[in-house]
């Protein structure tokens, strides 16, 4: 560590050196580190942290029961991110013998079953209309096609498309090389014809001369986006345009696409482990979610009940 904990004054000092911790120690991804801080800057204060003495005065039972009835409010996918936030600052805190005691080990795990819940899919018919909502002439509308015809098409994550290089665009080829991501493998997929016509568009009419790689730049800093939630803000704007209204409970962003695809290759009998090559997923276990949303999917995972002998 850079500093060791009586030469650190107040919470911004503890908050740069955690993010430091993440960077240099754990060799964490600098996206899953600025999301570790933002959630404990959010969240130590409802808990009473204020400076470093209300820190070091947290108390195991207070920050067990403020857990158990966060995981009530919020629900076990909001709580997830918070216990992992939270989990990883005390820990560096107890390295930096900022508190005296592993106040992680107070943190209740709350299990979410992956089978618990039917994703919800956008349907062709929708997709089209959110496309067409898009007005070509505008330079931030052209951005976003761009962006969207590669979530229908692939239904790759938001940070395959945020981390994508202008080298990863094989156009002698047709091909386009996405990223891994979540310890998986990079994907090559085919380059299709609204992808390939929409990025053009963007490279020859909008996308700015950059000194970076990165394929995507923010509209405004013409700079990478580093922010996870810049495409599901985008998304979520484009949908409230396109007056395309979603259930209550139905989360927004990159995934909603990822869900679909796979509902539509379900629904044109495409084996589960042909689907779970198209998003990269390393396991069939994390497929098997999306035959809930189609039953006749099941045929693929069931085996023949055998014939008794009488």
């Amino acid at each position: 560590m850079s500093k060791n904990s009586t030469a650190l004054k107040n919470m911004g000092d503890v908050f740069s050196e955690f993010e430091k911790y993440g960077l240099k120690v754990r060799c964490l991804e600098p996206e899953t580190v600025q999301r570790q801080r933002r959630a404990t800057e959010r969240l130590l204060p409802q808990l009473g942290v204020v400076d470093l003495p209300s820190l070091q005065r947290i108390k195991p039972a207070r920050l067990e029961q403020f857990m158990v009835t966060l995981a009530k409010e919020k629900g076990p996918g909001t709580y997830h991110g918070a216990c992992y936030g939270l989990r990883s600052f005390f820990r560096y805190a107890e390295v930096a013998k900022i508190v005296d005691r592993p106040l992680q080990d107070w943190i209740p795990t709350v299990h979410k079953p992956k089978l618990d819940k039917v994703p919800y899919c956008l349907s062709l018919d929708l997709i089209h209309k959110l496309l067409k909502s898009l007005d070509l002439t505008n330079p931030r509308d052209t951005q976003d096609s761009a962006v969207l015809n590669m979530l229908a098409d692939y239904g790759v994550r938001g940070i395959q498309i945020r981390k994508l290089k202008l080298s990863d665009i094989d156009w002698s080829n047709d091909r386009i090389h996405f990223p891994k991501a979540k310890r998986g493998r990079r994907l090559v997929m085919p380059l299709t014809a609204p992808v390939g016509n929409s990025l053009l568009r963007y490279l020859r009419e909008v996308r700015p001369q950059s000194p970076y790689s990165e394929v995507f730049l923010s509209y405004n800093k013409r700079e990478p986006l580093h922010d996870a939630d810049s495409l599901t803000c985008m998304v979520n704007s484009r949908l409230k345009k396109a007056r395309i209204q979603l259930p209550k409970d139905v989360p927004v962003g990159t995934h909603l696409f990822r869900h679909s695809l796979a509902s539509r290759l379900l629904q044109e009998d495409v084996p589960l482990k042909q689907i779970a090559d198209v998003l990269g997923h390393r396991h069939l276990n994390t497929t098997f979610v999306y035959t809930k949303v189609d039953l006749n999917s099941l045929k693929q995972v069931c085996l023949e009940w055998p014939e008794v002998q009488q």
